[in-house]
């Protein structure tokens, strides 16, 4: 593989320390906007980059050339689906939508990607994708026609699920609120869950503030994800890489 960026990850939970990936979804951004929250990215070092979304139709190869022109940061691809693939991406979460019940988004679509995967000898981390109802419709529930989690009623089966994935094999359990989420995943979720698997845990969806940066991390979060309210206030996103900092010089091993 060109890049190890599943290694990383290991090697930073080891150490207890928290990542921060920024969620870029290139249908959102116009090249100005796209070149703007490079350059703070670039200047203010969140560990990944993102890219991908729900609803981008063709390649995004454009958007990948803007990004290597303004930042040197670990870019891994967030699919969701194959056409969405890159040969110029060193790194993909290669997901698999284990909270819905579609054949398309739990195996036909990896079938359709893994020989370009294999051919690009592109770095594919296993993720079992966990959706969880956070208070809106997401693109993910309306693209994969499936009903995420109920936060509440479902709480066991979210464990169940993050445990059958680490059973399964799964290198990352990705606990999603869905874009735009009214309500991020909860506390008490990734908790259990922390508790339960240890397997690297990724949560997003709906954080939109430092209280919820911090109870994703607190919770056990190893890496979070802020995508769409960094699209609306980009000059956020150094409060977020500052929190994330200082908290590993406190939490460190």
């Amino acid at each position: 593989m060109r890049t190890n960026i599943y290694t990383t990850i290991l090697s930073n939970k080891a150490k207890n320390k928290k990542m921060f990936a920024l969620l870029i979804d290139p249908e959102k951004h116009t090249e100005i906007s796209l070149r703007n929250i490079c350059k703070l990215a670039q200047e203010n070092r969140p560990d990944f980059i993102f890219i991908g979304g729900s609803q981008i139709i063709g390649s995004i190869d454009n958007a990948l050339k803007i990004i290597k022109q303004e930042t040197d940061l670990p870019i891994i691809l967030f699919p969701s689906h194959f056409s969405q693939l890159s040969s110029s991406v060193e790194c993909l979460l290669y997901l698999s939508l284990t909270s819905g019940r579609n054949p398309k988004f739990l195996i036909e679509q990896q079938i359709s990607s893994a020989k370009y995967i294999r051919q690009h000898n592109i770095e594919a981390i296993s993720t079992s994708y966990i959706l969880i109802d956070g208070g809106k419709s997401s693109a993910v529930e309306q693209v994969s026609n499936t009903t995420p989690y109920n936060p509440k009623s479902d709480k066991e089966l979210i464990v169940d699920t993050a445990i059958a994935s680490e059973l399964i094999g799964f290198q990352l359990i990705y606990l999603e609120a869905g874009s735009g989420a009214k309500h991020p995943v909860s506390k008490e979720i990734i908790e259990q869950v922390t508790q339960n698997t240890k397997t690297p845990i990724i949560v997003g969806g709906g954080i939109t503030n430092i209280d919820g940066f911090q109870n994703a991390l607190s919770g056990g979060a190893d890496i979070v994800v802020i995508g769409n309210h960094l699209e609306l206030f980009p000059e956020q996103l150094s409060d977020f890489t500052n929190f994330i900092n200082l908290y590993n010089k406190k939490n460190e091993k």
